[in-house]
């Protein structure tokens, strides 16, 4: 038996970035070029770890495009397995995930209690996003899991959340928390691309599909982005895994100038873009001298003008890093959070995690998901159990 597994996650269907339709058809395509690709590849069955949507109400077009795409794959004899993860579900109501209207014999939602099997010698098993609050639960969901896998060759868990290891401020799951036993976790929930050895095991992070975010630009230009193949080789008693790349269309260039240099990097960038057919975003980053904003504005659209789609430009006419902070160019949002937690709170890791993933709901903004978390700290550190 060979059996050739195709694995993604975080699609994020219907996200407008910066408000533009444009980013969100982009998003759609992407979906649509990535079933297409795994058509052409001949692969067995899909995995879809969640974050299949932006949002648990998604607009329609959204609804549209993956329901046709899993069409497309089901005409295939291409069976799906997918878990939700937290975009994809309200965590403090009855309200359904809307992964549910595609349900099917051929269209699986893997789930607390629904486990599936491939050729009565690969198991699939997997949770719903779980809040990380709730490290206990999650431990014991995942351990019926493992006991109802024990008795297959190939064993896959499915989930949706990070862990430390490949990114410090995604803590869905503790590194106990998640069992042995397994010979492949299909993961969700981080957007860079993983590949690594896991509790005798290899575990997967697959990444976004497109750029949801500029901070996953630096990985996407070193690991791609796409989907991952997983081949199980039942003859070489073998799983191989690889990233399938799909290069994006639109180019996103993020550029730091120096005002003296302004016009002779504008005119750079301009001979950059001036011929590409999809328009480009462009993040643009002015210091060092003494400017109006109103001058930098008036000097990108002389030069660049239409020729891209979004332009962001941030001007910085003076640098003053303060006191007791190195690398102020690469502070992230996150770690100047988490600097001013431990300065005023000292180092809680509690309040730095419960802080860094509320401002990362409300960047989306994910109110719902926002409050679940408030709730669940207070919960748990004022009164609950």
């Amino acid at each position: 038996m060979k059996l050739r597994i195709a694995h993604f996650a975080d699609t994020h269907l219907g996200y407008r970035q910066y408000g533009l339709s444009e980013r969100e058809n982009d998003f759609y395509e992407r979906f649509d070029e990535i079933i297409d690709h795994m058509i052409d590849n001949d692969v067995d069955c899909v995995i879809h770890s969640g974050d299949l949507f932006e949002s648990p109400k998604p607009p329609i077009k959204a609804l549209l495009t993956a329901q046709q795409g899993f069409m497309r794959l089901v005409s295939h004899n291409i069976p799906v397995y997918v878990i939700a993860g937290n975009h994809d579900k309200m965590q403090k109501s009855n309200t359904e995930i809307p992964q549910r209207l595609f349900e099917n014999e051929h269209f699986h939602i893997v789930e607390k209690g629904k486990t599936y099997t491939i050729n009565d010698d690969v198991f699939i098993g997997g949770l719903q996003y779980i809040s990380p609050n709730y490290q206990e639960q999650i431990t014991n969901f995942a351990n019926e899991i493992k006991q109802k896998g024990e008795s297959y060759k190939y064993k896959i868990l499915i989930l949706h959340g990070g862990l430390e290891k490949f990114d410090q401020y995604s803590k869905e799951f503790e590194l106990n928390t998640i069992p042995d036993n397994f010979d492949y976790y299909a993961m969700g929930h981080i957007h860079k691309r993983y590949i690594s050895s896991f509790k005798d095991g290899i575990m997967c992070y697959p990444g976004s599909t497109e750029l949801r975010t500029k901070k996953e630009l630096d990985d996407y230009k070193k690991n791609g982005k796409g989907y991952t193949l997983v081949t199980i080789d039942d003859e070489k008693d073998d799983i191989d895994v690889q990233h399938v790349n799909l290069p994006l269309k639109r180019k996103y260039i993020i550029k730091k100038i120096k005002y003296p240099k302004l016009e002779e990097k504008l005119v750079e960038i301009n001979d950059e873009i001036k011929d590409l057919e999809v328009k480009p975003i462009l993040d643009l980053t002015v210091k060092e001298g003494d400017f109006e904003k109103s001058d930098v504005l008036e000097k990108i659209d002389e030069i660049i003008g239409d020729k891209a789609l979004s332009i962001r430009c941030i001007c910085n006419p003076t640098i003053t890093e303060p006191d007791g902070i190195e690398n102020w160019d690469n502070l992230t949002p996150e770690k100047a959070l988490e600097n001013r937690i431990i300065k005023d709170y000292g180092e809680n890791e509690g309040i730095i995690h419960l802080t860094t993933s509320l401002y990362h709901e409300l960047s989306i903004p994910n109110e719902e998901e926002a409050l679940h978390i408030a709730d669940d700290y207070f919960e748990k550190n004022y009164g609950g159990e």
